[in-house]
């Protein structure tokens, strides 16, 4: 057996970055960018109106407090979005602005309406208003020529709206890794089968083709195949085409888990079978040429578990993603935690909250490899590696947030 971090390396050097591909900016959402996307213009556009008010030039304002304010002419208005008459401020002139107008010239400050009365076309100041106060510099957001998203950046919503205010109608992002997804057993029905002995409905297909969604793939279901040698090949062969093949189960060494002998008689290199981790022991990773093969457990949670440590970066990776890593943190073990001293690390389901500013966790409960509920209730997976055997009530423990971005 090898372990988590050197199956992770084995499967990350084996990448190959998919093409990329344009669309319009309102369908990068989620998607990874594909290349440095460079501002073409300035944010704001211009200098402009932080407040309603009045335009000025500042140094009119000097000698204004409330005892003794300052009577300034008003010569015109500036109303954001409208091409302007264009005017130059003179000292002891004024132009009355709204939030977002272009300042005009010869203006160096605006003072909020608040602090003004208007009456016959004078405002009346009230304070000292300091030069630059109340403008927004052109380019004080963004300047022209700025990198405002990096190649390998996964796109957010405020980073369309990013890509809308500096007019990047279409941007250049990764395409989507087609996963193909397939069951096996001959115990394995699909839902809406009447229950009876012996039956065990499809769960698995169906958390892996959420998840391949979540991070960024195009599932594509291929069914159930039946154990036997033949029938794991036929499906395996209707999923060559895709970039990534996912199955579930038949990787184990029992007499019917055929999943192995299937992919090497079809040209697969296999480079990993066992990894020193519980959940997810039966873990199978394998190439050929550019298609991708990972054979993941039969138990709900090992092949949970197994996707979000090992598929789930190889796909961000195959996008072009730069941030890869589920952030690990240290929180208080709010139970004490047994465990098998069996050489694996152990990821064991947790819920982590925060009191006071301190991060503490506890487990779902019974931590059942075939326990899907405790996938469900989880926020994070409590790391316990080969030589932790025990953990006591208020011992430090790694955590790493399942739920969490990338970091």
């Amino acid at each position: 057996m090898i372990t988590p971090d050197e199956a992770i390396k084995i499967i990350l050097s084996h990448i190959q970055t998919l093409p990329s591909e344009k669309v319009h900016f309102t369908n990068a959402l989620g998607r990874i960018s594909a290349e440095d996307i460079i501002a073409t213009v300035n944010i704001p556009y211009h200098n402009n109106s932080a407040m309603d008010g009045y335009a000025i030039v500042a140094s009119d304002t000097s000698t204004a407090s409330k005892e003794s304010p300052v009577v300034l002419p008003v010569i015109g208005e500036y109303q954001a979005g409208v091409i302007q008459n264009h005017i130059t401020i003179k000292h002891r002139q004024s132009v009355r602005i709204m939030t977002g107008a272009t300042i005009p010239s010869g203006a160096d400050a605006v003072v909020e309406k608040e602090s003004t009365t208007e009456d016959n076309g004078q405002v009346t100041i009230f304070r000292q208003v300091k030069k630059g106060e109340n403008i927004r510099l052109a380019g004080e957001d963004i300047k022209k020529g700025d990198c405002i998203v990096t190649k390998g950046t996964r796109i957010t919503p405020a980073i369309v709206g990013l890509l809308a205010s500096t007019n990047h109608v279409t941007v250049t992002i990764a395409q989507k890794p087609r996963v193909a997804i397939l069951a096996t057993g001959d115990e394995i029905y699909e839902p809406g089968t009447q229950l009876k002995e012996g039956i065990v409905i499809n769960s698995n297909a169906y958390t892996l083709m959420s998840l391949v969604q979540e991070y960024g793939g195009v599932p594509h279901y291929i069914g159930i195949a039946r154990d036997s040698l033949n029938a794991s090949k036929d499906a395996l062969q209707q999923a060559l085409s895709a970039d990534i093949i996912i199955s579930s189960g038949g990787v184990s060494e029992g007499r019917y888990d055929f999943m192995i002998s299937a992919i090497v008689e079809l040209g697969f290199t296999l480079l990993v079978e066992r990894i020193a981790m519980k959940p997810g022991k039966p873990c199978v990773f394998a190439h050929r040429c550019n298609t991708l093969y990972f054979g993941l457990p039969g138990n709900p949670v090992s092949s949970m578990v197994s996707f979000l440590l090992f598929v789930r970066p190889a796909m961000l990776a195959m996008q072009g993603a730069k941030s890869l890593q589920k952030p690990i943190i240290k929180a208080i073990c709010q139970e004490p935690i047994k465990r098998k001293n069996d050489g694996r690390t152990h990821f064991i389901r947790g819920i982590l909250h925060f009191e006071n500013g301190q991060a503490t966790v506890h487990t779902t409960g019974p931590q059942g490899s075939g326990i899907l509920r405790s996938m469900a209730l989880a926020n994070c997976l409590i790391i316990l590696p080969p030589d932790k055997h025990y953990v006591d009530k208020g011992d430090l423990v790694d955590v790493q947030l399942i739920n969490h971005p990338e970091v």
